[in-house]
């Protein structure tokens, strides 16, 4: 039996946005393995019933201790001992590179995805030329490298040395467009802007700032956030009184947050493909988003949303009064348009077609 495992720094990363392709491979006839940190009992019970094996592997995300990932490589190999897969899915940095060190002992067609550059490729300079040369080293020998979006692809083939038929753009992670729904806004004389992510500077949270300033003496417009706060980050947000900008802590029931909003804002300096956009925009809800890869692809401007240029505050409060100036009529077919655009660029079923084609011409 074809046996592949899939590998990820984090429940989210795995079962959040992978759920329905290791559903896929069930299906296939793949006897399949899961391998992240710390699950929930609940997500637990889920694997178990549809007969899917999970590895707890302790994976320090920032972290840059060698021990730690000197432990990491040695779980890795019991890993892959015990299972024996002949196919590895692996996603984010550190499984990227260390289960690309392994292959070669553990004989497996190996398929790595980047799911973004993130700040230290993105920021240019030594750290970025060693990651690109990190990544020429280590998958020269993978089958292929998925990446989420042309520009991500664009920048592989100019800084490293993988074949340019090895890299293969997937739309994202996907949205599971039968979970979330489209759902009609309520019901509000109060314009509520939605902010879903990690509360943070890279993720553009200073403009969301700056604009919720701006509109603070409108009493019809409100901001929320939703998302983790990162630790370096707490600091910066406890010195602002916010009158029309609520925080709230991340929560697993994104739905129902998204539909009490009314659009959703993600002012983001770089991405993959962000799948806050992909959810929202599959619930029908307009977007307000930077214009940089991996956000750009979802908007077509005017039609489902409006795109600004990152890291620029006065753009984004350009950006807002547009939508602002529009009729509910309007705002709502902004939000079928946006329905009807994902089902047809980015459902999840898709990202599994592209996937698992590569993997069968891998075999």
């Amino acid at each position: 039996m074809r046996k592949i495992l899939l590998v990820g720094n984090s429940e989210i990363v795995i079962y959040k946005f992978r759920k329905e392709i290791i559903e896929g491979f069930v299906k296939e006839g793949y006897e399949v393995a899961v391998a992240f940190p710390v699950l929930k009992n609940d997500k637990r019970e889920y694997f178990d019933s549809i007969g899917v094996k999970y590895y707890d592997v302790k994976i320090d995300r920032r972290g840059k201790n060698p021990f730690k990932d000197f432990i990491l490589v040695k779980d890795f190999k019991k890993i892959l001992e015990d299972f024996s897969p002949n196919i590895v899915l692996s996603y984010t940095i550190k499984p990227n590179l260390y289960l690309a060190y392994l292959q070669k002992k553990y004989r497996y067609n190996f398929f790595p995805t980047i799911t973004g550059f993130g700040t230290a490729i993105n920021n240019g300079g030594f750290l970025a030329e060693t990651i690109f040369h990190l990544y020429s080293h280590f998958f020269k020998n993978a089958q292929c490298v998925f990446v989420q979006n042309e520009s991500a692809k664009t920048q592989l083939i100019n800084k490293t040395k993988i074949k340019n038929t090895k890299i293969v753009v997937t739309p994202g992670s996907g949205v599971n467009v039968d979970e979330f729904q489209y759902m009609e806004p309520d019901n509000s004389n109060v314009t509520t802007f939605l902010y879903l992510g990690r509360i943070m500077k890279e993720k553009g949270f200073s403009n969301l700032i700056d604009a919720a300033k701006h509109f603070e003496n409108y009493e019809n417009i409100k901001f929320l956030a939703m998302g983790f706060v990162e630790e370096n980050y707490k600091d910066t947000i406890s010195n602002y009184v916010f009158k029309n900008l609520e925080i709230i802590p991340y929560s697993e029931n994104v739905k129902q947050v998204i539909k009490q909003s009314t659009a959703i804002i993600h002012p983001s300096f770089h991405e993959g493909m962000s799948n806050v956009l992909l959810e929202a925009a599959s619930m029908g809800r307009p977007i307000i988003a930077s214009k940089i890869p991996g956000c750009q692809e979802i908007v077509d401007v005017g039609k489902n949303g409006f795109l600004f240029e990152a890291k620029n505050s006065e753009m984004l409060i350009d950006s807002i009064n547009e939508f602002l100036c529009l009729n509910p009529s309007q705002v709502r077919e902004m939000g079928l348009y946006g329905r009807r655009k994902v089902e047809k660029e980015f459902s999840r079923n898709i990202v599994f077609e592209v996937v698992n084609a590569r993997i069968e011409d891998s075999l």
